[in-house]
């Protein structure tokens, strides 16, 4: 277990894999980990982040009427701190695009999305603003010239983006110069 607002205490080049399970969201940084997480990834190496999606349908809507994102309910107050209650600690809302850049920066590249079950009772209440949302997309992924602005609006556009409350995706270091991730 390490801090990760402070340099991970292991040498470079260490991991093939590394899983962050929602803890992103709970820095203030999150340039640092994602650096850090590259520095101790062998080349080709795999990083996987779980973390709140505050760009699916109902998160959208939320902040749309509220300035508020799901899974981010005390961003818009002072959280009570009461002897034995509970005080939210998500205290950075970092979105999949967001996060997309922030890993490019850092020599990771975005492989996607892990799929995982939806859950039946919100894809119903969302459902209807999937296929305008992911028209856009497709329009917005055709009108792209750079490959990389097609992949993000793929993503972007995607069920597991846009109906999930949280998201696993997959990050691929960079291989050796001249090699493919």
């Amino acid at each position: 277990m390490c801090d990760l607002n402070q340099a991970i205490p292991l040498r470079s080049d260490l991991f093939d894999y590394i899983y962050c399970c929602e803890g992103i969201e709970h820095l203030r940084n999150t340039h640092w980990p994602l650096s850090e997480f590259s520095r101790i990834l062998k080349s080709t190496g795999l990083l996987i982040l779980t973390l709140p999606n505050i760009l699916n349908i109902g998160s959208r809507f939320k902040f749309l009427f509220s300035g508020r994102f799901l899974s981010f309910p005390h961003l818009y107050e002072v959280p009570s701190s009461k002897p034995g209650e509970h005080v939210h600690e998500h205290i950075n809302p970092v979105s999949v695009s967001q996060l997309y850049y922030i890993a490019k920066k850092y020599n990771l590249s975005c492989e996607g999305f892990i799929p995982q079950p939806y859950e039946a009772k919100k894809v119903i209440r969302r459902i209807w603003f999937l296929p305008v949302l992911q028209t856009i997309g497709k329009i917005r992924q055709l009108l792209a010239k750079h490959p990389s602005k097609k992949l993000l609006w793929s993503i972007l556009s995607s069920r597991e983006c846009l109906l999930h409350d949280h998201v696993i995706v997959r990050f691929r270091k960079a291989g050796a110069p001249g090699g493919v991730a």
